[in-house]
């Protein structure tokens, strides 16, 4: 099995214990992405090995379970492929034929130092003529507990969910079924449209129109047997 390790922190340190293992270190042709570090250097390796398995393991020095965990265990269950496979939703944008996707969410952002002012529907159901705000965030499950969390307090484990951001219009959170279509229209004001930590950002502006949807891709996790990925390593 070839593995590629995407991180930032004692990156060698794994390579180094995984390769005494018997697997073998491979940059151009991996049969498995490890993200190890934190939720950022997952949604990274989603970006740049988007089409690999990846098995995230979690490095924080203030987790209260890590000093429990062996990482040779974690090796082990990988070698012996004690894990399976799970196809998480993905969420994607669309202004104009220009995409941009993600595991987390997409957010609608305005551009300071105006507020954006935009229509919003939902299954061809208009949700609001007219909101001002800073924009919306458009999370999966699995990004729920992240940005979506922030600004609702909340999180949700099916479908998608609509959170504003800043809204001058007290709007609840919307979790709407995973094959809605939600389109934004601008209507006044200029703003950005992104993807969890995606470099590519869409400018958008008066008169764009963004659909926001579940992607046709998948983003392929990692769970090993009877571990919640989480390691530590001194």
């Amino acid at each position: 099995m070839k593995l590629i390790v995407v991180g930032f922190y004692k990156k060698h340190i794994l390579e180094n214990q995984i390769k005494k293992f018997g697997f073998k270190i491979d940059k151009r042709n991996p049969d498995i992405a490890i993200a190890y570090g934190g939720e950022g250097t997952c949604l990274w390796a989603e970006q740049i090995y988007p089409n690999l398995p990846k098995l995230f393991l979690r490095h924080s020095s203030k987790c209260r379970n890590c000093k429990n965990h062996r990482f040779n265990n974690i090796l082990k269950l990988l070698k012996n492929r004690k894990f399976k496979i799970l196809n998480l939703t993905k969420v994607e944008a669309n202004v104009n034929g220009r995409k941009v996707s993600g595991m987390n969410e997409i957010n609608l952002h305005y551009s300071p130092p105006r507020a954006l002012r935009f229509l919003l529907k939902l299954n061809n159901k208009i949700i609001s003529k007219e909101l001002v705000g800073d924009g919306i965030v458009v999370a999966t499950p699995y990004g729920s507990t992240g940005y979506f969390y922030s600004i609702t307090g909340r999180n949700f484990n099916r479908g998608l969910g609509i959170a504003f951001n800043n809204s001058t219009k007290r709007m609840k959170a919307i979790i709407t079924g995973e094959n809605s279509k939600i389109h934004v229209k601008i209507l006044r004001e200029k703003g950005v449209v992104c993807a969890d930590t995606n470099d590519k950002i869409i400018k958008i502006r008066k008169g764009n129109v963004i659909l926001i949807k579940k992607s046709d891709k998948k983003a392929r996790m990692i769970k090993l047997n009877g571990n919640n990925l989480k390691v530590d390593i001194k």
